[in-house]
């Protein structure tokens, strides 16, 4: 029978799918595109293409343009000729309307697979908390979804695919059994130390982040200067004194013109949350 590893983007166990398993099928959806030199069976985007061309990076684009025969998606798209159609009508016609994001919608997929005769075994979710909502984190992790993923879990566990979710998620955990033990959260003790491994891992990023921004003000800063200096030696009326646009520009900014820097004043490199989900 068949093994297969839905894998999500987070960065708590990620790295403990079975990526270089050959005995298992890899199911990957969002930047998990990234990994694909690793191995890729199954690439899920149910996102609405025609949204979603205009916000996803172009690298994003160009890979499911050229491994379009990996891909599963809503309904058919002519850039995307050799994509396969989830099968939404049959999944939630056969159980309840109860999917409120990919990870659900994969995991219902291979039940349904399973129930139609392409047996599996085992069912592992890696890359996956649905851990907590926050309006100031820039991923927000739609803890709302994790009900809906559980639900699919204990559907697949009741027809006896054998399910693996590793200690550091969150996926199927509490801090005690209801009625027979107290309060203790010895049990949750390896989902804290590895999320906070991962979010001291994000802070380190975003710091390089803006010491990287920094860094591009100061040597903007400085062209700038060069410029107003060389305008010196340009005679009128080509010269553009202190009130010009890049004069404003600077002194709005708060910067002295020995390059001082704002990382919030330069704008970053477009990023790809907009591919996790």
């Amino acid at each position: 029978m068949r093994r297969v590893a839905v894998i999500g983007t987070s960065l708590t166990t990620r790295h403990l799918a079975p990526w270089d398993d050959d005995s298992v099928e890899i199911w990957t959806l969002g930047k998990n595109y990234k990994h694909s030199e690793y191995r890729c069976d199954r690439h899920y985007e149910l996102h609405e293409l025609a949204a979603g061309f205009n916000r996803w990076s172009p690298q994003y684009v160009d890979w499911m343009k050229n491994n379009s025969e990996r891909l599963w998606i809503q309904r058919p798209h002519p850039k995307l000729p050799k994509a396969k159609i989830f099968p939404i009508d049959d999944i939630i016609g056969t159980w309840r309307r109860y999917i409120t994001c990919q990870i659900a919608s994969m995991i219902g997929h291979a039940l349904l697979e399973h129930i139609h005769g392409e047996e599996i075994e085992q069912l592992g979710i890696y890359g996956c908390d649905l851990a907590q909502d926050s309006p100031i984190l820039e991923k927000n992790e739609y803890a709302w979804q994790r009900p809906s993923v559980e639900y699919w879990i204990g559907l697949c566990e009741g027809h006896g695919i054998e399910v693996i979710i590793p200690p550091g998620s969150d996926i199927c955990k509490s801090s005690r059994i209801y009625g027979y033990e107290d309060e203790s959260f010895a049990n949750l003790d390896t989902c804290i130390q590895q999320r906070e491994e991962e979010l001291s891992q994000r802070m380190h990023q975003l710091e390089m982040q803006i010491q990287q921004a920094s860094h591009q003000k100061a040597v903007l800063a400085g062209a700038a200067e060069n410029l107003r200096w060389t305008r010196h030696f340009v005679p009128a009326p080509y010269s553009i004194d202190e009130d010009s646009y890049l004069a404003k520009a600077m002194n709005s900014n708060g910067d002295n013109g020995h390059g001082g820097t704002d990382a919030g004043a330069v704008d970053s490199p477009r990023s790809e949350t907009a591919l996790a989900d």
